[in-house]
């Protein structure tokens, strides 16, 4: 089965990029005391901020990159990318978190000022370093301001498998996306922070903004759809996973390579009868100048007298004859 999909351009979208880093910016500004520019963010128009916008292009973006890789290389190869790609944000949060830590216990010790390691959620890392770290590698223990990071990871670590699910029911996937956010909020799901609390982005409630952005992608909404192969768009070689829904293109495919297959068993026969006559006209053509080439030779062994006679009771072959 052949699965042809728009596959996206090659090389990054700069229009992703310029939307995501005004979202970076924004917040930036939003968690400046007294800001000016903080005026013109997207939090004093609306029901949402910059926090908002920022999920949701990564949604987007995720669904354009890794359904960009499922469509070449395959499922696995998608899943592979996203571990890869989760794994390399874990571990720049973890420097972040040893940066963000001695700089602030530098700060406030330059500035003989204790309070800040209260006011930036350092002082409890300070008073037990070992038990607060383990805490940060299981992504309970986050200073403040690093709440975003820490819930990317965990969207990307659960698109891998949801990625296998929006391939053969998107709606379903949305669905049961609405049904979490819906449960999360009735029964107060939340992840555990530490020392004590949750985590401030939910991540039940904040997965519905990244999956809606990978649902409206689409390049991905089309992803799985058989299409014409003559439309001059992109048919990669489907893996397994992709033959979910291609039942109707596949029974297409089989009457049309039946189709062919009358038609070229036609045109075999036809070929071989061809090919006989062929055959026939090269035997005729053969014995006609076999004929000839042994009247040549008696005319020129025997006598003019008796070569007359026997070229006259000798009757050459007629090519009406040996012509089928």
């Amino acid at each position: 089965m052949r699965v042809c999909v728009d596959v996206p351009l090659a090389g990054r979208d700069l229009r992703l990029d310029l939307f995501r880093g005004l979202a970076n910016w924004a917040i930036f500004l939003d968690h400046i005391p007294h800001e000016v520019l903080s005026s013109i963010t997207t939090r004093n128009y609306g029901f949402s901020d910059a926090a908002d916008l920022f999920v949701f292009i990564s949604g987007y973006t995720a669904a354009f990159v890794f359904g960009r890789v499922m469509i070449e290389r395959g499922y696995v190869a998608a899943m592979s990318r996203l571990a890869r790609r989760a794994s390399e944000l874990y571990i720049a949060h973890i420097i972040v978190v040893a940066i963000y830590i001695g700089l602030i216990a530098w700060v406030s010790r330059e500035l003989h000022d204790p309070d800040d390691l209260n006011q930036f959620n350092v002082a409890v890392f300070m008073s037990k370093p070992l038990s607060e770290f383990i805490q940060a590698l299981v992504l309970r223990y986050k200073p403040v301001n690093l709440d975003v990071l820490p819930l990317y990871i965990l969207l990307l670590g659960t698109f891998a498998p949801a990625l296998w699910l929006m391939v053969r029911k998107p709606t379903l996937t949305l669905v049961c996306s609405m049904v979490v956010y819906l449960a999360g909020r009735h029964f107060g799901w939340n992840l555990p922070a530490s020392p004590s609390g949750f985590w401030y982005f939910n991540p039940f409630a904040w997965q519905l903004l990244f999956f809606l952005g990978a649902e409206v992608n689409p390049q991905f909404r089309r992803l799985g759809q058989p299409l014409n192969h003559r439309s001059g768009r992109h048919c990669p070689e489907a893996p397994s996973w992709s033959r979910a829904g291609g039942i109707a293109a596949r029974d297409d495919a089989a009457r049309a390579g039946a189709a062919r297959s009358n038609e070229s068993r036609s045109t075999l026969d036809l070929s071989s009868t061809r090919s006989m006559k062929t055959s026939a006209c090269r035997r005729s053509s053969s014995a006609i100048i076999g004929g000839w080439l042994e009247m040549v030779e008696i005319t020129v062994t025997r006598t003019p007298r008796r070569c007359t006679a026997s070229t006259s009771e000798r009757k050459s072959p007629s090519p009406e004859n040996n012509t089928i």
